[in-house]
């Protein structure tokens, strides 16, 4: 068998494996979620980022496959999953970012747009602490994009296995312990309801390319310290010490959020699952 015919033969079998659906790129990455996900008043959301840095998804666009595109944050400091913000605020939350988002596409197409989500925690400083809730506002949230035609929904679940500075000590330390299994539950209900439930969203919408991120799993390596998620300093915030030491070797900016660092690493971790994903054609 010649060379040339032996090529030929090699592209056919991928063209007819290859799914329908397979992307080489995406158009630029539109971003919700709350302080996680919150790039600052550039991109018109929020207010300045939460740690000194980029945030998780700016890494994300600027590596992924066809890369780098842009971020569109629609992501708010302090969102919770519902229309709230946790701060008393009667908007902000998730599903009104998704309200923001349909009026401004309006019938424009976004299936080579990646979505991402990541929200759920703030939802513990609510009315209604209940982790299915919580879940299932995301993903009617998915669904919303379904609906305004979005094909590839990047979301994650909350980490666990690290805690901030805030909840170490003084009069949020009580909080500490119902706030873990108040995250847990969400996760364990997000997993169910796009996953491995008989009626998930990924079983009724097989239209949609879902990239499920256990970001847990990424922080638990940090917690860990693995090789390559070495934190030297894992319980104190780096803003405002005396010298500004080394950054690299904080995990938290403040008494909340990460550091920029930290942040990459979540970015490296959510593009590896997208990688691997039979919807990507590397």
């Amino acid at each position: 068998m010649s060379k040339r015919f032996l090529l030929v033969v090699v592209l056919s079998v991928l063209l007819l494996t290859a799914p329908a659906s397979a992307k080489s790129s995406f158009s630029h990455v539109a971003a919700f979620g709350d302080s996680v996900s919150d790039n600052g008043f550039a991109d018109g959301a929020g207010f300045m980022p939460y740690t000194n840095g980029l945030v998780w998804v700016e890494y994300l666009a600027n590596s992924l496959p066809g890369g780098p595109v842009s971020v569109k944050s629609y992501a708010w400091g302090g969102a919770m999953t519902n229309q709230a913000n946790w701060d008393k605020i009667e908007w902000s939350g998730l599903l009104w970012q998704i309200e923001q988002y349909k009026k401004e596409v309006g019938e424009s197409d976004i299936s080579d747009v990646l979505h991402t989500i990541y929200c759920g925690g703030n939802d513990f400083w609510g009315k209604k602490k209940d982790g299915a809730f919580s879940a299932q506002n995301i993903v009617t949230a998915m669904e919303e994009l379904t609906k305004m035609g979005a094909r590839h929904i990047l979301v994650a679940n909350q980490y666990t296995a690290v805690i901030s500075p805030g909840y170490m000590k003084g009069d949020y330390a009580s909080y500490r312990a119902p706030l873990t299994q108040f995250k847990k539950s969400v996760n364990t209900n997000l997993k169910k309801l796009v996953l491995t439930n008989e009626d998930s969203f990924s079983q009724r919408h097989a239209e949609v390319n879902v990239y499920y991120i256990n970001s847990d799993d990424l922080f638990d390596k940090i917690a860990k310290d693995e090789k390559g998620y070495v934190f030297t300093n894992k319980t104190e915030k780096w803003l405002g010490t005396k010298e500004f030491p080394t950054p690299g070797k904080y995990l938290w900016w403040d008494e909340w959020h990460l550091m920029t660092r930290a942040h990459q690493l979540f970015g490296d971790f959510a593009l590896k699952t997208i990688k691997s994903s039979s919807q990507i054609v590397q």
